[in-house]
């Protein structure tokens, strides 16, 4: 029974919420000098409801890229065969520009000044709330949308 429940799960994880991705990041500094920088990708779970598209970003793909691509009987890149984990390790591999893409999104920000007689000290704090977004890979390039 149990087997019959994580396979039912295994195929609904697989057929939903297909292309939708979470992203958020954190970056900290002391003295503005960067000491903490986190950026995480996850594969939603569920799939969003009225879906509306707005446009974030484009990536542009980088040899190996390419090179680990399926493609289709016309030489295109055939997002249809790839899979989730397919593009999720695409993601990851571009996480340093997916913050470029998302920083016009939800920001919270934190910024502390301690003071003593001739000395200060400075820390910010920023973090990137979390956004789900989704990808469409094209010829030479993928676009990020986020979903609102």
């Amino acid at each position: 029974m149990e087997r019959i429940v994580c396979l039912l799960i295994f195929i609904v994880f697989n057929t939903t919420a297909q292309d939708e991705f979470i992203f958020w990041a954190e970056l900290s500094n002391k003295n503005f000098i960067l000491y903490h920088q986190k950026e995480t990708i996850s594969i939603a779970m569920t799939q969003s409801k009225n879906k509306n598209l707005e446009y974030a970003c484009e990536l542009i793909y980088t040899p190996k890229d390419l090179k680990t691509f399926l493609r289709d009987d016309f030489g295109m890149i055939d997002e249809e065969r790839m899979t989730k984990l397919d593009k999720f390790n695409f993601l990851n591999t571009h996480k340093n520009e997916l913050i470029d893409c998302f920083f016009n999104s939800k920001i919270d920000v934190k910024d502390f000044v301690k003071s003593e007689q001739a000395g200060a000290q400075s820390e910010t704090y920023v973090r990137i709330l979390p956004l789900r977004f989704t990808v469409e890979f094209h010829d030479n390039s993928a676009f990020i949308y986020y979903l609102k």
